[in-house]
C-alpha cells in the first residue's frame, strides 16, 4: 500500500497528526518528527522535539495522548487542522501547554462577568 500524505500541526506542546483519508487526528505529546522534513513556521520558546525516525505512522497508537474524531473530507481545507487542534486544546487545557500562546484559553462562562 502506498504511503498517504500526512499533515502535522505543532502547537500547545503537542503534535497533531492527520493522515489523508483518516477520520481522526492523533495527538502526541511534544513536537514529534517521524523522520520527515519539517518546515517551522513559528517556533515555541520551549520546544520539546522528539525525533522518532523508525516509528511508522499508524503503528504508534501507544504514544498518543488523544484521538480526535474528524470528517476525513476536511483534510484539504485550509487551516482545518490548526482549527481542529486549537478547538481541542481549548477543551483540554489540562493536556495543552498555553505558555507560548498569544491568548490564554477562554475562561468558563461563570468566570466571565
Amino acid at each position: 500500500m502506498p504511503a498517504r500524505p500526512v499533515c502535522r500541526y505543532y502547537n500547545f506542546g503537542l503534535t497533531f497528526r492527520w493522515v489523508r483519508g483518516d477520520s481522526f487526528v492523533a495527538v502526541k505529546r511534544g513536537y514529534v518528527i517521524e523522520g520527515q522534513s519539517v518546515v517551522v513556521v513559528r517556533e515555541s520558546k520551549t520546544p520539546r522535539v522528539n525525533d522518532r525516525p523508525n516509528e511508522a505512522v499508524g503503528t504508534d497508537e501507544h504514544t498518543w495522548v488523544a484521538k480526535i474524531p474528524v470528517n476525513a473530507a476536511d483534510w484539504n481545507k485550509p487551516n482545518s487542522l490548526a482549527s481542529i487542534a486549537t478547538s481541542w486544546a481549548r477543551k483540554n487545557t489540562n493536556l495543552a501547554d498555553w505558555r507560548d500562546q498569544p491568548r490564554r484559553p477562554p475562561s468558563s462562562i461563570r468566570e466571565r462577568g
